[in-house]
């Protein structure tokens, strides 16, 4: 007979993985008491592979997801001290939310190299640099030219023969040659000028042919088809084109794509939407919150956007990136659930790029005066600006306390994207970065923030053939393995309302096995030198569990 007992269970920003050694929970779990204490700054404890004891089922949150008519999340409560707050349910496993589909976890942007790495994670996504590998110019050099697949032949090899065979093509249609008014540096119309609009077809029929898997035309040694295909890799500077020119374009490619193979999934290039929900707007507010977004990110207002949603027949998959916080992601997801109920379809809906949380984007990062200032970025407030300032500077200065810290960070920020976009039904992301993006550190004053530091992994290029030498893998790495192994194949995945919204909480089942991802989140910005938030959990469980801390320090496996 299973003995009952009180755990507790201190949660902090670190995440925490807890998870059952039973075979699988009761059918009918007992009522459940789950209280939440906050706590006073104290160290840090080491609780990794601490035995306690396993919680049964509570009630899910409900997720940001649902129907449309519903106001999505409000705006983060402010820290509640000394107050206690308890929440007793039951609901059978039945009723957790089944998972039509587990996410797919990918990586970007993919160089050479470093496929025989990524191998050691079990991840099965990936995504080329697109200006590297997918871009007609350089693929085709004029009209008369062949197409020249060498390069990305190359690419699909190396990475479907690690494993990787969920591989994202983001299509770049511009070209020197071709392009209405575009080039490598400056890019006004990338799209083909109308005497050209054949030899498009061609080239993206021809990609889509030989990775189809079908066993005609097929690359020699392709060991699975490529399915996902955007037609430009955002719906930003990168298409600055006219919406409505873009959409003739993205249904002609649609088509083409299609009747080269019937199952592959075009996505449109991706909505860029970091700013737009800083206030957190829900039905009746989106043209506000999305007219007050940043004019150096607007390329494209809300209607351009709703142009795009307004053809459903031209596109699979909605597709978004994610440049901020991870919560971020289940405002996306309200809204475009709410854009989709207006237009009677339902879609699946992909993260293809994403970003490590900035703090500060799209301008200097290390001066809190003077002009031109990069745009702050939840959790941080303008408040922060000069704290940042100081922060980003010594990052630039190579500070290695600084470096380690933010490594940690990195690790975190990639796990807890992965784990909102899954309880979200995002069926696919592709996570940042897998190297440090150099020229934005000194050079442009950290202007993409913690993003330059984002990579994966520490490489060595050669710079003749691009191929990636890996000297060191990063916590970032780890996590994602980590994370990886413990929700592959999971059934289930939902967040557990504790009444705390300070407290992340997940429930997920996996081959039968409970599972609970953990953090702390008080929506506020923390820095190196400041006091990390803690809570406790107490739960009343039964059985045994296992709590795992997430890798996040330099040196750990």
């Amino acid at each position: 007979m299973n003995k009952r007992i009180l755990s507790i269970i201190v949660v902090f920003l670190i995440l925490l993985f807890i998870f059952g050694c039973v075979p699988k929970p009761p059918k009918q779990p007992p009522s459940q008491n789950v209280t939440i204490q906050p706590l006073p700054p104290q160290p840090q404890q080491n609780i990794s592979q601490q035995p306690i004891n396993p919680q049964q089922p509570i009630q899910p949150q409900q997720n940001t997801s649902n129907p449309p008519d519903e106001k999505p999340p409000k705006q983060p409560p402010s820290q509640q001290n000394n107050t206690w707050i308890q929440d007793n349910v039951t609901i059978p496993e039945e009723q957790l939310t089944k998972r039509e589909n587990e996410i797919i976890i990918g990586v970007e942007y993919a160089f050479p190299g470093t496929a025989s790495a990524f191998k050691e994670t079990g991840i099965t996504g990936v995504k080329f640099y697109p200006e590297g590998y997918t871009r007609w110019g350089n693929m085709q050099k004029s009209a008369d030219s062949e197409i020249d697949f060498s390069q990305l032949d190359k690419m699909v090899k190396e990475y479907q023969g690690n494993g990787m065979t969920n591989i994202v093509m983001g299509m770049r249609h511009d070209s020197d040659w071709a392009s209405i008014e575009s080039s490598m540096f400056v890019i006004k119309n990338p799209l083909p000028k109308q005497e050209y609009l054949d030899e498009y077809e061609v080239w993206f029929k021809s990609v889509v042919e030989r990775y189809d898997y079908d066993g005609i035309n097929d690359m020699p040694g392709l060991l699975a088809p490529i399915k996902y295909y955007e037609i430009g890799v955002e719906f930003s500077s990168y298409e600055p084109e006219p919406v409505d020119e873009y959409i003739a374009f993205l249904k002609k490619a649609y088509k083409t794509a299609h009747e080269a193979y019937p199952d592959v999934v075009i996505a449109h290039a991706a909505f860029l939407t970091t700013t737009a929900f800083k206030e957190h707007p829900y039905k009746g507010t989106y043209e506000n919150a999305f007219n007050g977004m940043e004019p150096r990110i607007k390329e494209h207002d809300l209607n351009d956007m709703r142009k795009i949603l307004d053809n459903p027949g031209a596109f699979d998959v909605l597709n978004v990136h994610s440049l901020a916080d991870p919560y971020e992601i289940e405002e996306i997801v309200s809204w475009l659930n709410y854009e989709m109920s207006k237009r009677s379809y339902k879609k699946k809906i992909i993260v293809s790029d994403t970003a490590i949380t900035p703090f500060i984007g799209w301008g200097a990062a290390n001066k809190c005066t003077g002009s031109p200032l990069g745009l702050i970025v939840l959790p941080a407030t303008e408040q922060d600006r000069c704290r940042l300032a100081d922060y980003f500077q010594k990052l630039i200065d190579n500070d290695e306390e600084t470096i380690s810290w933010l490594h940690g960070f990195i690790a975190e920020d990639v796990v807890k994207r992965v784990v909102v976009a899954a309880s979200q039904d995002i069926v696919l992301i592709d996570t940042a970065f897998t190297e440090d993006i150099e020229i934005l550190k000194k050079l442009l004053s950290a202007g993409a923030g913690n993003s330059a530091w984002g990579g994966i992994f520490q490489v060595d290029i050669n710079p003749f053939t691009q191929e990636r030498i890996v000297k060191n893998k990063r916590p970032s790495f780890y996590a994602l393995k980590q994370l990886q192994g413990h929700i592959k194949d999971y059934d289930t995945l939902d967040r557990i309302d504790t009444g705390d919204d300070e407290v992340r909480l997940y429930k997920l089942t996996a081959n039968s096995k409970p599972l609970w991802i953990a953090w702390v989140e008080n929506y506020k910005l923390i820095l190196p030198w400041d006091e990390i938030p803690q809570k406790t959990i107490s739960l009343n469980v039964q059985n045994e569990l296992i709590v795992e801390k997430l890798i996040t320090e330099d040196g750990k496996t």
